[in-house]
């Protein structure tokens, strides 16, 4: 798992945002890199919920939006997506305490089908903010591209961000496996409770 000091590089260094203006009720691509990029840094560079201040009981949905790079552009170069990211948090633990899907990737070039599941997660109320996350879930799933089958398995990691929670943000990383073999993938996430 990328440590602390990947998730702060991330953070402070600018993001490669395309721009573009909005309109209408579905943002064309570069205007939602452009809006996800500027609710990561928001959210990212605020202050971490302290662990005694995590709700202890009681169910959230955060809504928000991933930006990965898949590594499946012109020579395996990593091209750049954004999709929708649904995150249910069980704040009062058990065996699943985060759960999710990762849908509605998009590239420059359009759709990809297929979508990604959180699972197999873990929820840390003493983790240390310095050097760790306060959740983490295996990330899985079946993506099609240009008619490609790939298989995506990896990790997510973050944290709560506000004073009651309101906001997370983090990490997604792992492989792609595809036609050409097996590559590396990185991204960002960031999600709002309702």
């Amino acid at each position: 798992m990328p440590g602390r000091n990947f998730f702060r590089y991330i953070i402070t260094v600018p993001l490669l945002a395309a721009c573009g203006g909005g309109g209408g009720e579905t943002a064309s691509f570069p205007a939602q890199l452009t809006s996800f990029d500027a609710r990561f840094v928001q959210i990212a560079g605020g202050d971490v919920t302290p662990g005694p201040q995590l709700p202890t009981q009681g169910v959230v949905t955060y809504q928000g939006m991933v930006r990965l790079g898949l590594p499946w552009g012109s020579g395996g170069a990593p091209l750049t997506h954004i999709g929708d990211l649904q995150l249910r948090v069980d704040f009062a633990g058990g065996v699943a305490p985060v759960e999710g899907v990762i849908d509605a990737l998009q590239n420059n070039a359009g759709a990809v089908a297929g979508s990604l599941t959180l699972e197999d997660s873990r929820l840390l109320r003493d983790a240390d903010p310095d050097t760790e996350f306060q959740f983490s879930a295996d990330v899985s799933g079946d993506l099609q591209n240009a008619g490609q089958d790939y298989v995506v398995t990896g990790g997510i990691a973050g944290d709560f961000y506000g004073r009651n929670a309101d906001a997370t943000a983090g990490v997604i990383f792992g492989d792609v496996t595809g036609p050409d073999g097996v590559a590396i993938f990185d991204g960002t996430f960031v999600g709002d409770a309702p």
